[in-house]
């Protein structure tokens, strides 16, 4: 088994330390070696790269499967401060372009960057929505209470679907949808940022009202 030079990074280190690079199963050994050789500290993560392109399928998709791990590591430990209970979430005002009354979590990302982004919304009972649509695709999951979704450019609650807790939708890019609640709801969205609302009708967002 080839062995990884010392100054490597740990998690670098850990990664490879299954990859026999002299068995039958990895072609290349010889090229494998020496690009660890000729390869400065800094290059690290882009050898490590080149390496996975170089070895066999099976350990490819092995690498792979690393690497995905890790960026998914990264991106939690990013946006989020850990794993929190419901009453550890901080809630505050949702912004002015939803109506008065609403609030908002965010749990993970930046909603006025680009990137994904996770929140949640508090909607008092009797809440609407006016119809509008967003620039990405939107998620939501019923966490409490029931939410009324709707599509199209007038509000009906007639034609919406009443989602209980659990319940799941996906409002896609541009589609003009509307919300409501009778008793009160706790939603969650994902969506991928910078946030963007805009109302089917103009004078329906709270924003642009005095």
């Amino acid at each position: 088994m080839t062995k990884v030079p010392p100054s490597a990074p740990r998690n670098y280190r850990k990664a490879f330390r299954p990859l026999h690079l002299n068995a039958p199963g990895c072609r290349n050994a010889p090229e494998l070696y020496s690009a660890w050789e000729e390869v400065h500290h800094h290059r690290w993560k882009h050898l490590y790269q080149e390496v996975v392109m170089m070895a066999t399928p099976r350990l490819h998709v092995l690498t792979l499967g690393l690497v995905a791990l890790s960026a998914t590591a990264v991106l939690m430990a990013a946006d989020s401060a850990g794993p929190m209970q419901p009453e550890e979430i901080k809630w505050g005002p949702a912004p002015p372009v939803l109506a008065a009354g609403a609030q908002i979590a965010v749990l993970a990302g930046d909603p006025s960057q680009s990137g994904p982004v996770t929140l949640r919304l508090k909607l008092p009972a009797g809440y609407v929505i006016a119809p509008h649509w967003h620039p990405t695709d939107e998620r939501v999951t019923v966490i409490s209470g029931q939410f009324g979704l709707g599509m199209g450019d007038t509000l009906d609650k007639k034609t919406s679907k009443v989602l209980k807790p659990g319940g799941y939708a996906v409002a896609p890019a541009k589609m003009h949808h509307f919300a409501w609640t009778k008793a009160g709801a706790i939603v969650q969205v994902d969506l991928m940022g910078p946030f963007a609302i805009t109302y089917v009708n103009a004078a329906d967002d709270p924003s642009k009202k005095k």
